[in-house]
């Protein structure tokens, strides 16, 4: 009701607890999980599990354990005691990532003949910069770096937030391990956010956390805030606020790339937007993350802790000047966290289609949560 455009929770991976019969509870909860890795226990036996009689190390059985090309796993119809499963099943991962558009493979092919997967390859116009300037021209931000991940991203963009160790970061309750890991590696300490019952940060309780730190001399200064599942909170309240306390907002915008909140893309007006290219995103390069800012300083740091040195900035499509690169590069370190230009090949094509995809995960959204809404045994948070 905010506003928000969605997109579909990820191809139809709902937020749900499930309990049902005994036997297909236990079943459904294993392989559900276990197909966000691709794998699936029905490719094994029982028996050779329990054994212990073949290490999971050895070749015989590493020739048993089901592949990532392999048939896609599918969901038993019954339990298995052979009782039918209450309610709708699926019969497929919901998980699976979609593949590589055959432009990205083609590049990923060229690349891999000339040897050139560094991004800054001597003579070569790197996939990553020309990624980095889509990247630019579909979020509306001025810079974007690549990183090796979201999870790099989002460190970094407490780095150059002013994140110091000893301080204390806003967070949600509920979000990814990632997230609290980077606040962590950044040498902070995440304070948590309880969420609504739309798994969203509760502006009311950010309200409470920071008035009680106030209370106790020590205020918070800085809010990493996460749209988990792509599921978006009362921004215009959270970003008040923040602007109300000087408080610094970095966004972690993983699963949020193409989500707008009254028709912008979420991540706009925060200081810092971090957005995810791992499998599970809507963008897939096995690995990958882009830091996304306005601010040309926190752009060049950023730019360095990923790994540019000297003036391999000359190399960049979309970069802050150079006079800015020169104040900052001696007083920032190099942590080696680029992105490669084959992930930077798989990224760019779609980019380019991300809008038809939107569509198509909405619709697949949609179909799954109206066959299911009236299951008591599923909760359907709100957009």
């Amino acid at each position: 009701g905010w506003g928000a455009r969605p997109v579909g929770c990820f191809r139809a991976r709902l937020l749900i607890l499930m309990a049902t019969k005994k036997g297909w509870g236990a079943r459904s909860a294993t392989v559900l999980l276990l197909s966000n890795v691709f794998l699936c226990v029905d490719g094994l036996s029982v028996d050779f599990l329990k054994s212990g009689a073949r290490p999971l190390a050895s070749p015989e059985a590493r020739g048993l354990l089901p592949r990532m090309v392999a048939t896609v796993p599918t969901m038993p119809a019954q339990s298995e005691d052979g009782e039918d499963c209450p309610g709708p099943t699926f019969d497929k991962a919901i998980s699976q990532p979609d593949p590589i558009p055959e432009e990205g493979r083609a590049r990923a092919m060229e690349l891999m003949e000339s040897g050139a997967l560094f991004r800054y390859s001597p003579g070569f116009l790197s996939e990553t910069s020309l990624a980095e300037a889509d990247m630019v021209d579909y979020t509306g931000f001025k810079y974007s770096v690549g990183f090796n991940s979201c999870g790099s991203a989002l460190f970094i963009g407490l780095k150059v937030a002013g994140v110091q160790p000893g301080d204390k970061v806003l967070a949600n309750a509920f979000s990814f391990t990632a997230v609290p890991s980077a606040i962590h590696h950044a040498g902070a300490e995440p304070v948590y956010v309880e969420s609504t019952n739309g798994y969203t940060m509760c502006a009311e309780d950010l309200r409470a956390k920071l008035d009680a730190a106030q209370a106790e001399g020590s205020p918070i200064k800085f809010l990493m805030l996460t749209h988990m599942r792509g599921k978006v909170a009362d921004m215009d309240t959270i970003h008040d606020l923040a602007e109300e306390r000087g408080v610094t907002v970095v966004e972690d915008c993983a699963h949020a790339l193409g989500i707008q909140w009254r028709g912008v893309q979420l991540g706009r007006r925060a200081s810092v937007a971090c957005y995810s290219t791992q499998s599970a995103k809507v963008i897939n390069s096995g690995e990958g993350g882009f830091f996304c800012t306005d601010d040309e300083e926190m752009a060049a740091r950023a730019y360095c802790y990923a790994g540019c040195y000297e003036q391999l900035y000359n190399q960049h499509v979309v970069s802050p000047p150079a006079a800015v690169f020169d104040r900052v590069k001696r007083q920032t370190p190099n942590y080696s966290l680029r992105m490669s230009d084959l992930a930077a090949a798989c990224v760019r094509p779609q980019i380019t289609n991300i809008e038809q995809r939107i569509a198509r995960y909405n619709e697949m959204y949609e179909r799954i949560t109206s066959q299911i809404a009236d299951v008591p045994e599923f909760d359907i948070p709100p957009y």
